[in-house]
Formats: structure tokens, sequence, C-alpha cells
């Protein structure tokens, strides 16, 4: 990616949607993935989708933003997003 930002082709509740996937995937996984983590409250709860990549990567990093917002401990927030941020970008070099 050499620093690159993935292109971003969309938005859904104002969040970025990357480039490089189709629809059915936006629409099926992504969007309600954004849903779950837009309805979620508790920080601690929020830090760990964050850190799972089994998550897709727009939800992970909106996750981070949320943990972030709403106060996450300190201990737990770097590691949750700095993971979320360096599984977006191999998941985006795997498909550029």
């Amino acid at each position: 990616m050499n620093g690159e930002r993935i292109p971003i082709v969309a938005a859904y509740r104002g969040v970025e949607i990357h480039a490089y996937q189709l629809r059915p995937r936006v629409e099926n996984v992504i969007q309600p993935a954004i849903d779950q983590v837009f309805e979620a409250t508790d920080p601690e709860a929020l830090v760990a989708y964050a850190a799972d990549p089994s998550h897709p990567p727009e939800a992970r990093l909106f996750a981070a933003a949320g943990a972030d917002t709403i106060g996450a401990p300190n201990s737990a927030r770097p590691a949750g997003r700095e993971q979320a941020r360096a599984d977006a970008a191999v998941w985006a070099a795997r498909v550029a």
C-alpha cells in the first residue's frame, strides 16, 4: 500500500465504505455490521469488536472510533484501534 489510503466509494451512517467490494457484501455484511456497532454502548465491547478480525474493516474502525468517543479504558483502546487499522491495510493490499 505504501501509505496510500484505501479508496472510498460510499458512506453508510457516516462510515466510509472501502472500494473493491461487491454490492451484496456491502449490503449483507458491512452495513449490518455497522448497524451493530452503531447500537453498541459498551466501550469495552467496542474495543473487543474492533480487535476481532472476523468483522469487516469498516465496522471495526467505526467500533474503534466509538470506543475512543465514549471512553474505553486507555489500556484497551490502542490495541483494538491499531489492529483494526493494520488489518484494514492488509485487506486492502490483498484486493488491490
